[in-house]
């Protein structure tokens, strides 16, 4: 006997885990955040601005969880924004603003840039002798989309993702310096792809980056101030939207280059949101929402039937397979401390103390059977 013949599971459930990409548009447990971003993309649609947000939380919340439900949302709903979401990645003390536009525009897709950028130029030179740019991102940008060279092409990528070039190559390119330097250079880059975007597909462009908190290993002077220029003028970029997640509790935890005046003023204060910590009722509500989800009710009728669950005391429906008063004790239990209940590890503990009851046989998973694993917290 499986976890998924005995309990009921829908055919395509092994387990009491979700999965990303299949389980993206749920959210089970505390909305504040779902309907917070949900908020968002509407009030980002009427007002034709893309959405800037940064949201605070201890790991294990569901930051991650929700930056997915977000691009879910956007696709299912056909929405009007171009998602590109990242985990911005670990960073040395003297990293410099370009390791991140490098990674934005790699998880934007460096072929989809170049083909829309080189499209979008050779088809309306106009459009672009108007764009207000740098010489030296300009004429990357001109290499790039006219450039019959595969070479030359791949040298004003390098320029414009924000790379050095070695020693002979500025010159190769026709640039007059080996990279992109100031925050205006590279925000100009974002801003070509932004209106590229919204002229080509009618949508804003939205970076989801997550996890920014490996922002604050970057603390030598030199770069913290390229970082906060870089940031300064990216958030100057009216047609992209930016949401950051960051593992932090409280604002004075955020990476300081965050918490500065001209960085927060341009994400604006009241859209720095912190996700609250679990309640036991949270906890309660996502355990029954994920087993409605996850449990094939056809399957749990006929087994009603053919074993007269009904009879059991405590049995319900909407518990299935623990009996009410199990559940109750269950969560409790888990809130022995609520900074300890965290959604990324309730599935996991699920699927054990499920696991372990199939291993015996058991169908109802009771008060009983949980006191003797200590999984059971008596109501205080």
């Amino acid at each position: 006997m499986d976890l998924k013949t005995l309990y009921c599971l829908n055919d395509a459930r092994g387990n009491f885990t979700t999965k990303d990409g299949q389980d993206d548009d749920k959210i089970f447990g505390e909305k504040t955040l779902k309907v917070l971003l949900e908020r968002m993309l509407s009030e980002a649609q009427v007002a034709e601005k893309p959405p800037r947000a940064m949201i605070l939380g201890q790991n294990g919340l569901g930051k991650t969880k929700h930056l997915r439900y977000l691009e879910a949302k956007v696709k299912q709903d056909n929405l009007p924004f171009h998602v590109t979401r990242f985990k911005v990645g670990s960073y040395e003390s003297k990293s410099k603003f370009n390791v991140l536009h490098n990674r934005m525009l790699t998880a934007f897709g460096l072929t989809l840039f170049t083909d829309k950028i080189r499209r979008q130029i050779r088809s309306d030179m106009n459009w672009f002798d108007a764009v207000r740019l740098p010489e030296n991102v300009r004429h990357a940008f001109h290499q790039m989309a006219t450039s019959s060279n595969p070479v030359q092409i791949d040298l004003a990528v390098q320029f414009l993702r924000g790379e050095v070039l070695k020693a002979s190559l500025p010159g190769k390119l026709g640039v007059s310096l080996p990279s992109l330097e100031e925050g205006d250079d590279y925000a100009s880059v974002l801003q070509v792809l932004a209106d590229v975007v919204k002229l080509q597909d009618n949508k804003m462009l939205l970076f989801c980056m997550d996890e920014l908190e490996y922002v604050q290993y970057v603390n030598n002077q030199d770069a913290y101030v390229n970082w906060r220029d870089g940031l300064r003028n990216l958030l100057d970029v009216k047609q992209a939207g930016f949401i950051f997640t960051i593992a932090a509790q409280s604002m004075d935890q955020i990476a300081k280059v965050m918490r500065e005046p001209d960085i927060a003023r341009r994400i604006a204060t009241n859209n720095y949101h912190k996700l609250p910590a679990y309640k036991p009722s949270d906890t309660q509500q996502f355990f029954r929402e994920l087993l409605a989800c996850f449990v094939d009710q056809t399957k749990l009728a006929q087994l009603e039937t053919a074993k007269n669950l009904t009879q059991i005391p405590g049995y319900s429906r909407a518990t299935f397979p623990f009996t009410e008063d199990a559940l109750e004790g269950y969560c409790r239990w888990i809130h022995k401390k609520d900074s300890e209940a965290k959604p990324s590890e309730f599935e996991f503990r699920l699927d054990e103390t499920a696991s372990a009851a199939c291993l015996q046989g058991i169908q109802i998973i009771d008060t009983p059977f949980l006191k003797g694993r200590n999984e059971y917290r008596d109501e205080e």
